[in-house]
This record gives C-alpha cells, structure tokens and sequence, in this order.
C-alpha cells in the first residue's frame, strides 16, 4: 500500500472518530459502530480508459446541480490563481470551475472522459458554451490551473485540428470525490413512510406509533451517526394508487446510496461502512421465488438459467427482464411489455427483440404453469420485498451491524455477510409463510 493510501485512511478513521463524537454529542441518539481491527485501506484510484470519442461525453451545464462543501471550498481557491479585475469576469471564473468540477464527477461516476472544445466559434454568441455562461480565455485558463495542480489528465492526442481535447479526473480530484461521498446529509428529505405518485411524494397517513415507522426512525437515527456512502434518511416509498388504499404497491427502502453507480465504474466497490470493506447479500430471483412460495413451491437452483436454456436466450440478463416486466403486467396488457422492451429508454440496457420475448415469455408459461396466476403482482411482491429487508435490518442492528438498502439486497461488512444471509433466509421464510428458505448471492460490486 502506498503512504498516500496509508494517509488517506489515517484521515478517513479519524474523520470517522470526529464526527462519532460530534453527532452523539449534538443529537444524544445512535452509535457509531466501528471495528477497529477491519478498517479497508485501499487505494480507490480509478484509471481512464483508452481515450477516444466513443467512451467521452461532451461538456454539460449542470447548473442546477449544487458543489458539496469539499468541492465548494477547492472552487474558492481555485479562482483565485486566475485573478480577474472585473466582476463579471471574476463570477464567470466561479461558474466555470463549478461547471468543470460537476462534469469531471461525472466522468469518475461513469467512467468516461468529458470532450470540451477550444475554438473561438464554440463559445461565440448564442453557442452552447455561451449559453452556459463560459468564455473561452476563461475557460481555458481554468483548465490549465487544474491540470498543472495536478487534477485532471488531458488526453494524449486531440480532435478537430487540436481544438477539442479529452479530460479525465486525477488521482487528486478523485480523492476529494470520493471522500465527499461520506459528508453528513445536509439536504431537505426526512425519514419516514412515504406515497408516491412517481414525481411527487407525500407523507403515508400514519399514527406515530406504527411498527415500520418505528422501525425506520430507529434505523436512521443509528444510520446517521455512521460514516456511510451517500447516505440520506431512511425511506420506505410505496406507489400512489385509487385501487389499493393500503399501501400494498412499492413499498422498498431508499437512500441516495443506491445512486452510486454500478455500471461500468467501480465506485460502489470502493466504498465502506465505517472503513470497513463491504459486499452485497442479493436475493437470488426474487420475485420470482416469492411469486411460486405463494403456492408453497420452492424453486431450485437458477431458474432464469433453466428458463433460458429452454427458450435458447443469448443472455441471462434479457430472461430477468422479461420476468420482471411480465410481473408487473396483467395476461391481457402482455403486448405493452412486449413493447417496453424492445424500446430504448434505457441506453444501458439492449432491446429485447419481440421473437426473443415470445420465446422466453413461452418457456417461462412451460416450465411454471402457475405463472399466469400471478401476473401483475410485481409491485405487490416489492411490499414484501421492501418488508423482508426492514425486518432483516432491524435484526442485524441488534447485533451491532449496519446494513445499507440496495433494492433487493444490503450491503454489509464483508466479515457479517454469512450472519446477514443467515437473518435475510429466515425473515424471508417468516414472511411468505413457508418452511423452506431463499437462496442469496454475495458480490463484491
């Protein structure tokens, strides 16, 4: 390990140690739960990949995306190594650095480059750059303090005659991001059970004294006091329906944790609980598992790979995609699911070929005959879900470990992943009635 690594967990523990006393002394409420003997010091550096138009993005405003305090106060003196007698000129310093930060987070939080243009026509009046607020003397002067301070890579080579050049976030920056990621929360969300209709939410009409929403404050008022990754106050969101005044759609757990990316970045395997190095313990093809333990069937092994065989799928992925839109759709409405696959809403995500639904929607039918029985339920079976996970994190708070909500899942220290199985098998059991257990998968991710 390297001393900056060295150093930079030496700073992360006594962070750690800070802000423990700082919160209890504060609130009077939670604990901070450390293990001293499992810190994880690792060296979270992220290298760029090969430079080239196809893995870069161009240069976004993200104005109304505000700077967390670490970057907020690099802004601050960042600008003053490009002075300005002008006031104007001095705000639009400010602005530029801010615009450049943001965009250089993305490109850690997505592994990819940012391609920012340098000729004159590119920031003329009523261009995109001069749109944003950017001018090109500006512009390229805060671009070379930051890559002289040692903050961000500037590609080997550039494009259209040297006049657009590919930037990367260094060592330097992608420390400052990551270490901001375990800032306290400072936003306006508060804990608790909430109805959403998809765009706005409102809290659940509920007497202060039911159980989940006993649970869920007990839960963040331990969560807060701990150095967790994006942490927000704990949420349980159920969707917003004329047809169901109980509350029996939705229903998962939520915090900004789970925005950390996971695709083609490596940022959520970097991240800790209190310093100590976490994996995932994910339910194995839940739904679907729920859907047959309401008939008192337990399925075995990996039944999106029985089911693939049998339609002969190129990929796994397209059979859990398939079952999971078919859940949440009715017989009758098979044809809008159909539809929503083969789209591209999701540019993540390949499009499911209409042949290849039908061919995985006929051997799911094939090989459980009881299928048909529970389609549509998919956001009944995310209440359970959502249930399954409380209760599982209530329990392992009991034992003095924290448990981070990943939809299906929870990311725990790596040392409690055999004891969180343990609990997440028999609350899963508890709850569809059965006497046979779940099956869980760990990742490192």
């Amino acid at each position: 390990m390297t001393p900056d690594a060295n150093t930079r967990s030496e700073k992360n523990n006594q962070l750690a140690e800070r802000r423990g006393r700082k919160e209890e002394g504060e609130e009077g409420e939670g604990e901070l739960l450390i293990n001293r003997t499992s810190l994880f010091p690792v060296d979270t550096y992220i290298e760029p990949p090969k430079p080239s138009r196809l893995n870069a993005f161009t240069l976004q405003s993200n104005q109304n995306q505000g700077l967390k305090r670490p970057l907020g106060k690099l802004v601050s003196t960042l600008a003053k190594e490009v002075p300005r007698q002008k006031r104007e000129h001095q705000e639009t310093v400010l602005l530029t650095f801010q615009i450049l930060l943001k965009n250089f987070e993305v490109c850690w939080q997505t592994n990819q480059w940012v391609s920012i243009q340098g000729q004159h026509s590119a920031f003329s009046k009523d261009s995109r750059y001069a749109d944003m607020g950017l001018g090109r003397n500006i512009n390229r002067h805060c671009l070379i303090t930051l890559q002289e301070a040692g903050f961000i890579h500037k590609a080997e080579h550039n494009y259209q005659g040297k006049q657009t050049a590919l930037y990367y976030p260094a060592e330097r920056l992608q420390a400052i991001f990551m270490d901001s990621l375990y800032l306290p929360y400072k936003g306006p969300q508060k804990c608790g059970i909430f109805v959403s209709n998809g765009k706005i939410g409102r809290l659940a009409n509920l007497p202060s004294d039911h159980r989940d929403l006993v649970s869920i404050r007990l839960l963040h008022e331990h969560f807060k006091v701990q150095r967790l990754p994006n942490y927000s106050p704990l949420r349980r969101i159920y969707k917003d329906t004329v047809l169901d005044p109980y509350c029996l759609h939705g229903g998962r757990l939520y915090t900004n944790t789970q925005q950390i990316p996971m695709w083609k970045s490596p940022i959520r395997k970097f991240t800790t609980i209190n310093l100590e190095g976490c994996c995932e313990v994910d339910l194995s093809a839940n739904h679907l598992r729920m859907s047959a333990a309401l008939f008192g069937k337990e399925l075995d092994g990996d039944p999106y790979l029985e089911i693939q065989n049998i339609a002969k799928a190129k990929h796994r992925e397209d059979v859990k995609r398939v079952v999971a839109s078919l859940l949440s759709t009715s017989e009758s409405e098979t044809h809008k699911a159909k539809h929503s696959l083969a789209s591209l809403e999701h540019k993540r995500e390949e499009p499911i070929s209409r042949r290849t639904f039908d061919e995985i929607h006929n051997a799911i039918n094939q090989i459980f005959p009881w299928f048909k029985a529970v389609r549509g339920i998919g956001t009944n079976l995310q209440s359970i879900e959502g249930q399954i996970l409380l209760e599982a994190m209530l329990l392992l708070l009991k034992d003095g470990i924290i448990s981070i909500p990943l939809h299906d899942a929870l990311r725990v220290p790596i040392q409690h992943q055999d004891n969180t199985a343990k609990i997440i098998k028999e609350t899963w059991s508890r709850n569809l009635g059965v006497d046979f257990e779940t099956r869980v998968n760990f990742k490192n991710h």
